[in-house]
């Protein structure tokens, strides 16, 4: 305001005047705004698959999505995503072992003396689910709630089915190009020509199979109907104490996921 003063004592003398910094007031009454609709608790998860995003805003997480669907989510996505939420503690769900890294460095970037970032170090969005479904949305102890969301790997077992791109060996075995082939807690650990079958051949062959009495069957975009309803009899038969959940989950890069508890 230098030279707004200096042209007006052109014209005369000060009396009196009075000097306010609107554009700091005007941050001032935003951020006072902010802390008064401040949540003290908030979820947030990268997922894939519109079935997916579904089952997560149910139960309560804010979805987000990678800016290329089949990549990994970046830190600054992460930063973007929790700057989106006004919360003082934030819950982030990556989905992605390779994507833990990155939302650690946004948790570095973001946390503040009003804000807490806790990373659930999730490695896909089974792992998410079960995340999410030991939360106690009805408690006022944020603590506890994340101490609760945190035993999420407790028991759980996850199955996860896709599609040879390549020919390859394994510990147990090998697989040709175009070959059902199954991950058992994210390690290759069964290949068969028929979908179906390689999965439950691969539940078969956990060792804990016996002590699993829930089965929670997220079933991939363009997954072919009849395909699921044969999968879900032949679990239920060979497994008949067995309680299944099916999910339409719609996500691209497994054709099933399944998570046991």
């Amino acid at each position: 305001p230098a030279r707004t003063l200096s042209l007006c004592e052109e014209y005369g003398v000060f009396l009196d005047f009075k000097l306010d910094n609107l554009q700091w007031q005007k941050q001032e009454v935003l951020a006072n705004k902010e802390r008064k609709n401040r949540k003290p608790f908030a979820k947030a998860a990268f997922v894939n698959g519109d079935g997916m995003r579904r089952v997560y805003e149910n139960l309560g997480c804010a979805v987000f999505s990678a800016a290329e669907s089949l990549s990994d989510p970046s830190a600054e996505e992460f930063c973007n995503a929790v700057n989106i939420l006004n919360a003082e503690k934030i819950v982030l769900l990556p989905n992605n072992k390779n994507a833990v890294m990155a939302a650690e460095q946004a948790k570095k970037l973001c946390d503040t003396q009003e804000r807490e970032i806790i990373i659930i170090p999730t490695e896909n969005s089974v792992e998410g689910y079960f995340a999410l479904a030991m939360d106690i949305p009805d408690s006022l102890d944020t603590d506890r709630r994340i101490a609760g969301m945190q035993q999420y790997k407790d028991g759980l077992t996850v199955v996860m089915q896709t599609v040879a791109t390549k020919d390859c060996a394994f510990a147990d075995g090998a697989c040709k190009k175009g070959d059902c082939i199954t991950l058992l807690d994210g390690k290759l650990f069964h290949a068969a020509d028929d979908c179906v079958s390689c999965i439950v051949e691969t539940l078969e062959k956990c060792e804990d199979i016996e002590d699993k009495d829930s089965l929670a069957l997220f079933v991939g975009k363009d997954m072919p109907e009849e395909q699921t309803e044969r999968l879900t009899r032949e679990i239920q038969c060979r497994f008949p104490l067995m309680e299944i959940e099916t999910v339409s989950g719609g996500q691209t890069l497994y054709g099933y996921m399944l998570g046991l508890v």
